[in-house]
């Protein structure tokens, strides 16, 4: 009778996080094999070996020089954010057209000035992320 071969026993599986080697962009983060995972390497990538729970999220991380984990923050599209301040502005004059009516009952000299502030709203913006808009004179704000 022989002896059955001992089974060759699979290499262990660790956890990578995959980056361009310049950027720290983070393309994906696999469990396996060491061998494979010089295996999985594009042009211009290396990997990082990471525990098992570390929590990666490529959208808000990138990987630094030393190997850790950096904060990582868009840049802003402020064209983009812009032109969703245009918009916001002509409805903001649309919804007080008719405070221009003839025969409405209202503060006429108010409405024009704020209709006039949102008009030069687009002139005065110096961050789009954090714009100040006039007030509505039917507005309980102060």
């Amino acid at each position: 009778m022989t002896k059955p071969k001992p089974k060759k026993k699979a290499p262990p599986h660790k956890r990578f996080v995959f980056h361009d080697q310049d950027t720290g962009v983070i393309s994906q983060v696999l469990v396996i094999p060491e061998s494979m995972a010089k295996k999985n390497l594009q042009p211009g990538e290396v990997f990082t070996e990471i525990s098992m729970d570390a929590e990666i999220d490529p959208a808000t991380q990138r990987v630094g020089p030393d190997g850790g984990f950096v904060a990582y923050v868009a840049p802003v599209d402020s064209a983009r954010l812009l032109r969703e301040i245009r918009v916001e502005r002509n409805k903001r004059l649309s919804a007080c057209d008719w405070t221009q009516a003839p025969d409405a009952p209202i503060d006429r000299a108010a409405w024009r000035a704020y209709r006039q502030q949102l008009r030069d709203l687009m002139d005065t913006i110096t961050d789009p992320q954090n714009v100040s808009w006039p007030i509505s004179p039917n507005s309980e704000e102060t």
